[in-house]
Formats: C-alpha cells, structure tokens, sequence
C-alpha cells in the first residue's frame, strides 16, 4: 500500500485487492455542505472500498478495476448522490465513484 499526502491531498493506492477494509465505522471527508472530490483518493486493484460496517461518505474518489467501492452509504451529504464513472491510468480502466450535488 502506498500513502501519498501533499498538503490537504491524501492518496491511498493499493496493488492489493482493495486500498481500504473496514468492518466498523469508517467515515470518509467531513459532513459539511462541501464536496471535496479531489481527496481523499482511495485506489485498489480491484475496488477502492470494502467496508461491511457504517459507512460515512462525504469527500474522495474511490477507484477499482471491478468496482469504485463495495459497501452500503449510511450517510452523505445532503441533497448529494453517487456519481460513477470510468478513468483510464496507466492503460488500465478503472470504475470510479463520487458524490455531486443534485440539480
């Protein structure tokens, strides 16, 4: 696993299967009224996330080649839903999952 940190960015990348598991409370940004979708990054080589506890998501981007993220949102931004995407890095494509505000 490779932690990056560069002032307010926080990176996570992982060779492994995912960058992050979590059975417990894991809460990622801050619940603020903002969506950071720049940091933190979490990356892995298949999901970015596995969590099978309460999970939190108000900031980041997760990346996997199979899929951003596995886990039930218990709490997010208000008035926000899950954008996913693609990206490509390195040659490879990965599935991306972020929050953006509805319009």
């Amino acid at each position: 696993m490779l932690l990056v940190k560069v002032d307010t960015l926080l990176i996570i990348i992982s060779t492994g299967y995912y960058a992050l598991n979590n059975a417990g409370t894991l809460t990622i940004g801050v619940k603020d009224g903002n969506i950071n979708t720049s940091s933190p990054v979490l990356m892995g080589e298949v999901t970015g996330l596995k969590s099978t506890g309460t999970f939190n998501f108000y900031d980041g981007i997760f990346k996997g080649k199979t899929t951003a993220f596995n886990a039930t949102i218990t709490d997010k931004e208000d008035n926000s839903e899950v954008l996913n995407g693609t990206e490509v890095i390195s040659g490879a494509t990965y599935k991306t999952s972020t929050l953006k505000f509805n319009e």
